[in-house]
């Protein structure tokens, strides 16, 4: 696909990655419907060492739909604006000698890591334990 995409213009590209994080965003709404369909079964059973609800393990989806998706439309805006750049919308090349040096993309790098930190304190908090209670647990 990509030798198809790099013999387009840069209109044809941007066209190609917004139909892209179009279909992105169409997988994130359909993870996250389907972890809601999943949701009562998920929540009435309980994990027999930590004794969490399996929702904090299979309700991660929700998590990750919103993450994925917040990426892809914060990329959509880009493109809609005109404020992407090449590297930014072509990463796949046949060497990294022609690679030009570009910074990483920082929303990407702050989403990462409110994604890590949001789903540890979520699972601390609403489990109502301390990592070494859990920890503990599966020990004995």
């Amino acid at each position: 696909m990509d030798s198809l995409v790099s013999k387009l213009q840069r209109r044809g590209k941007l066209v190609c990655l917004a139909a892209s994080q179009v279909l992105i965003i169409g997988c994130c709404v359909m993870l996250a419907w389907g972890t809601w369909r999943q949701h009562e079964v998920n929540a009435t059973n309980m994990a027999p060492v930590t004794g969490l609800s399996m929702i904090w393990v299979f309700g991660v989806g929700y998590l990750t739909a919103v993450a994925i998706g917040l990426q892809s439309l914060t990329k959509l805006v880009r493109i809609a604006s005109g404020r992407i750049t090449r590297p930014s919308w072509s990463p796949l090349v046949e060497s990294e000698e022609h690679l030009p040096h570009c910074p990483a993309d920082p929303w990407s790098t702050v989403m990462t890591a409110l994604v890590f930190t949001l789903s540890l304190l979520g699972a601390m908090v609403l489990a109502r334990r301390s990592p070494l209670h859990c920890w503990s647990a599966v020990r004995r």
